[in-house]
């Protein structure tokens, strides 16, 4: 009892929970370091500045990089796009299959749980937030545990995670049992596209509290009130009067004295600068994560065609990022399995299907078709079933040989002709 009541003092000094959700325990390396919440500081360019020349030195640390990078996912536009691109790698199937192309059930067992869905996120966080570590857990064979290791642990170059978040001292994960534990991805110098995101989301939120100050000074009524400027009684009078109104803008002056507004911004009377910044900073966001803007907030001036081909550009990122967290799945995640004991049936993991390619197919099917039928292209049955993934029949000769017939009583009549007629003239190659 002593011991478990030690254990628990120890897991909450290092804030972490002795178990998951789900009940499985934490793994190894997360229980031997100590992880803080991240500071949450003012933010402007000097700061973004600071944090980057820190995970640049010479004895790199990004402590402060990734505290920023929490701080900025803050923004709506900036979660939202970082999430739109994530779901291009769990919203299509995955599955796993043998040499032979058959499935592999207790590996597919596992691609339908969360933590199959946090590896494919945290490989693809390794292009958002940078280099990557995910430290596995193999419960039995089809229930493995996988944990994030923290970033501000990581020293990509050196392979360590480090105990303290700015120490060097720490664990190396590519020798012992480790390297057959911790899975890595991304690029060590690699520091994510948030980086490049920050200075827009910083811009940003000083824009916003401009805004909001000019809204507040310029977007209420203003109260001029004039008094006689000899009974002060009056004035003080007026000025209650004017307090239990509430908010806004009062201005009490004596009678016979001139008031003249001045334009504080003669180019931004009604705030729409504020309002056309705000948006650049988003388009540049999206841009930067999507590669366009018209899946996220369409513009005034676009049509169909630009809308189009806006999509087909996100299309473009999504299928690079499925290639790079496929690769990494199949270079180092089934080395792992394999030095665990799970039998692989020297399989591969790939995508089954998805929406885009389901798009992709029917447009081609559509050019297919036109050819065959209006330029009378000849094209092969053998193009069209691996094309589209059709299992040929093992009949194959027979059903054709069937439908053939079929076709020719159906125009025999009409041209006048016997059915072997037509036959012969097909077989003669009057057909085509």
């Amino acid at each position: 009892m002593e011991k478990n009541k030690s254990y628990s003092t120890m897991a909450m000094l290092n804030n972490q929970a002795e178990r998951d959700a789900e009940g499985k325990k934490q793994p190894v390396i997360i229980q031997q370091i100590t992880v803080r919440p991240p500071i949450i500081r003012s933010l402007d360019i000097e700061a973004w500045r600071n944090a980057m020349r820190h995970a640049k030195a010479a004895i790199p640390r990004r402590t402060e990089l990734y505290d920023l990078y929490e701080d900025i996912l803050l923004d709506g536009h900036l979660s939202s796009v970082v999430e739109k691109r994530l779901m291009s790698v769990t919203n299509i199937e995955w599955e796993f299959v043998d040499a032979n192309g058959n499935p592999v059930k207790h590996i597919n067992d596992w691609i339908d749980t969360p933590d199959f869905e946090k590896v494919v996120c945290e490989i693809l966080n390794s292009k958002i937030w940078g280099y990557t570590m995910l430290e596995f857990d193999f419960y039995s064979e089809s229930s493995w545990g996988v944990f994030l290791i923290p970033r501000k642990h990581m020293r990509p170059k050196q392979g360590v995670v480090a105990f303290e978040q700015t120490a060097h001292a720490g664990i190396n994960i590519r020798e012992g049992e480790y390297a057959d534990t911790v899975l890595e991805a991304g690029d060590p110098d690699n520091l994510g596209l948030l980086l490049k995101a920050a200075p827009y989301v910083i811009y940003k939120r000083g824009n916003f509290g401009d805004w909001a100050q000019f809204i507040e000074r310029f977007g209420q009524p203003l109260i001029d009130a004039i008094w006689d400027g000899y009974d002060e009684s009056q004035r003080l009078m007026l000025l209650e009067a004017l307090d239990k109104m509430g908010s806004g803008g009062q201005i009490v002056r004596p009678a016979g004295t001139q008031l003249q507004f001045m334009q504080g911004g003669t180019n931004n009377p009604t705030g729409q600068l504020n309002d056309l910044f705000k948006d650049a900073c988003n388009a540049e966001i999206s841009k930067l994560f999507l590669g366009q803007t018209e899946t996220t907030e369409s513009s005034s001036s676009s049509g169909y065609a630009q809308a189009s081909i806006h999509a087909d550009t996100e299309t473009d990122i999504n299928v690079a990022d499925r290639n790079f967290v496929r690769r990494i799945l199949n270079r180092r995640l089934i080395k792992m399995l394999q030095a665990n004991g799970i039998e692989t049936g020297n399989g591969f993991f790939r995508i089954k299907s998805n929406k885009d390619d389901l798009a992709e197919k029917k447009a081609r099917l559509d050019i297919d078709l036109a050819l065959l039928n209006n330029v009378r292209l000849p094209i092969s049955d053998d193009y069209f079933y691996q094309t589209y993934g059709i299992e040929k029949p093992a009949d194959y000769e027979e059903q054709k040989r069937r439908l053939e017939q079929q076709q020719a009583a159906q125009l025999a009549p009409g041209m006048g002709l016997t059915m072997q007629q037509l036959i012969q003239l097909r077989d003669e190659g009057f057909f085509g």
